[in-house]
C-alpha cells in the first residue's frame, strides 16, 4: 500500500503499533485505541473489496459520530474510494438527493428504518450495491439491495483480514465530498483531496501542539469541516478522540458537565455553541478545568463573548480560524489578550501553511493596506472542484469547477499549479481590508451567501423551498443581525393573490425538507417589497430596521 501524503498515511501510522503514540476514540462506554480502530477500518476495507469498491468510487455513509463512522471513513479511504457524509438528522428527501448526487457503490446507515426512509425516496433505489447497517439484525434486502449487518461491536467484520487492501492513493486523489447549501435549490458537493486535507491536518496537529495528553471534544458532525480536525489531528497526534452525543450540543449545562466529565482539553467549534457554554457561565476555570485551546470558526464571535469568555477562563490558547469548505482552514489570528469591550471585531488574521491569501479590488488589483476587497485563495489546500453528478462528467468532480485563473500569474509568474491544471484560486466572496503586516479582518459577504452557527446557507435554497408553497407568491431570504442571538435567517413573503399565510406554518413548510439551521428563525408576510429604480428588489430596504410600535418611519 503506498500512501505517503494521504489521510491513509495518518491511519497506516495508527495501524503500526511500534510506532502509534497513543489516544484513540471514547464514544461513550466504548473506547477503541487508534491502532486498534485502523486494524478494524482495514476489515471493513476488505469487505468493501470484496463488493467491488475500488479507487475513485464513494462510499456514503449515513452515521451519527461514533466509533463506526470513523472506522468506516478510514476504511472508505483505505479502499482508494472518497466517502460521503450524510447527516441522518436532515428530512428524508434532502438526504436521499445528495445520496442519488454522489452515486455511492455502498451505502451504510445506523439503522434499519432510516434506510428504508431513503430507499423510499425516488432516485436512489438500486443505486448502492449493498447496504451496510450498523445495528444487529434486520431484512436480507432494502428496495431490493442486499444488507450485511455488522453486529455487535463489528462482530461481522471479523472474518475480513486487518490487513490492508494493495492500493496506490495518490495525494491528488478524491477524499470525500461534503454538500453544503446551493444557490440552485440543490446542495452542491464540494470534493477535496488527500492533500488539500492533509495541508490542514498538519498545520492544525502542528499549530496545536496536539499530542497524546489531549483529549478533543468532537461536537461536530462529519458533514461539517470542522469535523476534519477532530478526527485526523487526533490520530496524527495521538490525541484522544471524545465523542460528543449529538442530542447534548444543543443543552449548555449537559453539555458543559460532559466535556468536563470527559476532561477534554482541546475544544473546536462554532460561537453559537460557545455563545451558549458562556452564557451560562459553563466555560469556567472551575467549570473546565482541563481546557487548554478554544478554536472557533465559522462565523463572527461578538468581541462581548470572547472577552466574557477569556476572563471566566484565563491562561487557555484561543484562536480564530477562518476558512470556506472549498478550502477549509486558511487564516487564524491567536486571541493573546483580553478585547476591551469597544475593541473592533477579532481579525481572521494570517495565512496558514500550505495556502496562499491575496485580496483583490472591484478593478481586480491587488489591495493596498486599509482597503476593502474579496479574499481569494490559492495554494494546495484548495478543492478539486464542485461535484457533478451528471453523466458527462462520469460522476467526478468536475476538476476545477468553481475555481477560476490565478489572475497574478499572467503578470508575475507567482501563482502555483494545483493538482497538475495550472495556477488555480478560489474567490471566497468575502469582503475583507489587510494592514501592513499581512494581517487580515472580514467585512461582509460580497454576495448574499450567508453563515448561520457555521454552515454556510445559500438563500436561494430557502427561497426555492418558500416558493414550492402554494401560497407562495415570493419569498425572499435574508440574514438579520441580532444583538443576543447572533446572525438570524429571516424570510420576506409576499402571498399570493386571495391567500391567507401563516409564518409558523411556513416554517414547518420548510422544516419538512431542510436542515433546522436553513428554517428561517423568523418569517414576514408583506403586501410588497421595496424595489430599486432599476426594479430590482431592494434587498438593503428589506434589511432596514422596522419602526417601533406607535412611531412613524422617517420620509
Amino acid at each position: 500500500m503506498t500512501v505517503t501524503g494521504t489521510l491513509v498515511e495518518l491511519i497506516a501510522r495508527a495501524a503500526d503499533e511500534s510506532s502509534a503514540s497513543g489516544g484513540g476514540v471514547v464514544d461513550g462506554a466504548r473506547e477503541r485505541s487508534w491502532s486498534e480502530l485502523a486494524r478494524e477500518s482495514y476489515r471493513a476495507a476488505n469487505l468493501l473489496r470484496e463488493h467491488g469498491v475500488m479507487s475513485g468510487q464513494r462510499v456514503a455513509m449515513c452515521l451519527h459520530n461514533s466509533v463506526e463512522q470513523a472506522m468506516f471513513a478510514f476504511a472508505t479511504l483505505a479502499t482508494g474510494a472518497a466517502y460521503v457524509p450524510l447527516d441522518p438528522a436532515s428530512p428524508t428527501p434532502r438526504t436521499a438527493l445528495v445520496c442519488a448526487d454522489a452515486d455511492p457503490a455502498v451505502i451504510v446507515v445506523a439503522t434499519v428504518a432510516l434506510a428504508e426512509r431513503l430507499f423510499a425516496e425516488p432516485g436512489l433505489t438500486g443505486r448502492p450495491r449493498l447496504v451496510i447497517l450498523a445495528c444487529a439484525n434486520g431484512p436480507e434486502q432494502i428496495a431490493g439491495v442486499p444488507v450485511m449487518y455488522l453486529g455487535s461491536d463489528g462482530a461481522g467484520l471479523a472474518a475480513y483480514p486487518s490487513s490492508p487492501p494493495a492500493v496506490t492513493i495518490d495525494p491528488s486523489d478524491l477524499a470525500y465530498v461534503l454538500f453544503t447549501s446551493g444557490s440552485t435549490g440543490r446542495p452542491k458537493g464540494v470534493a477535496i483531496s488527500h492533500r488539500a486535507a492533509r495541508c490542514f491536518v498538519d498545520w492544525s496537529q502542528a499549530c496545536v501542539e496536539l499530542g497524546s495528553g489531549d483529549r478533543v471534544g468532537a461536537l461536530t458532525p462529519l458533514h461539517f469541516d470542522l469535523s476534519v480536525f477532530d478526527l485526523y489531528a487526533s490520530v496524527a497526534g495521538g490525541a484522544t478522540m471524545v465523542v460528543v452525543p449529538r442530542r447534548i450540543v444543543g443543552f449548555a449545562t449537559e453539555l458543559a458537565q460532559y466535556l468536563a466529565a470527559q476532561r477534554v482539553t482541546v475544544l473546536y467549534t462554532v460561537p453559537t455553541v460557545l455563545i451558549s457554554l458562556i452564557s451560562r457561565n459553563m466555560l469556567s476555570a472551575d467549570a473546565q478545568p482541563d481546557l487548554r485551546v478554544v478554536m472557533f470558526a465559522g462565523e463572527p464571535l461578538p468581541i462581548k463573548h470572547l472577552r466574557a469568555m477569556m476572563l471566566a477562563l484565563p491562561g487557555r490558547r484561543y484562536l480564530n480560524l477562518y476558512g470556506p469548505t472549498e478550502t477549509n482552514v486558511v487564516s487564524y489570528h491567536e486571541v493573546t489578550q483580553v478585547p476591551a469591550e469597544s475593541d473592533p471585531p477579532t481579525p481572521i488574521g494570517k495565512v496558514c501553511a500550505g495556502a496562499q491569501l491575496f485580496a483583490l479590488d472591484a478593478q481586480g488589483q491587488a489591495l493596498a493596506p486599509g482597503q476593502i476587497g474579496e479574499l481569494c485563495v490559492g495554494g494546495p489546500v484548495l478543492m478539486l472542484g464542485y461535484w457533478s453528478p451528471s453523466p458527462i462528467a462520469g460522476g467526478e468532480p468536475a476538476r476545477g469547477a468553481g475555481l477560476v485563473p490565478d489572475p497574478r500569474e499572467a503578470e508575475s509568474g507567482v501563482g502555483v499549479e494545483v493538482e497538475g491544471r495550472g495556477a488555480s484560486i478560489y474567490r471566497t466572496g468575502d469582503l475583507v481590508s489587510v494592514d501592513a503586516d499581512g494581517c487580515y479582518s472580514w467585512v461582509g459577504r460580497a454576495s448574499q451567501t450567508v453563515k448561520i452557527a457555521g454552515y454556510r446557507i445559500e438563500p436561494g435554497e430557502v427561497e426555492h423551498r418558500l416558493l414550492e408553497h402554494p401560497g407562495v407568491a415570493q419569498a425572499y431570504v435574508l440574514a438579520r443581525p441580532h444583538p443576543q442571538l447572533g446572525t438570524q435567517l429571516e424570510a420576506v413573503v409576499v402571498a399570493a393573490l386571495d391567500t391567507a399565510l401563516d409564518d409558523r406554518a411556513l416554517q414547518l413548510h420548510c422544516a419538512r425538507a431542510l436542515p433546522r439551521w436553513m428554517v428561517p428563525a423568523r418569517v414576514r408576510i408583506v403586501d410588497e417589497v421595496p424595489r430599486t429604480s432599476t426594479g430590482k428588489v431592494d434587498r438593503r430596504a428589506l434589511l432596514e430596521p422596522e419602526p417601533e410600535p406607535g412611531t412613524e418611519a422617517s420620509p
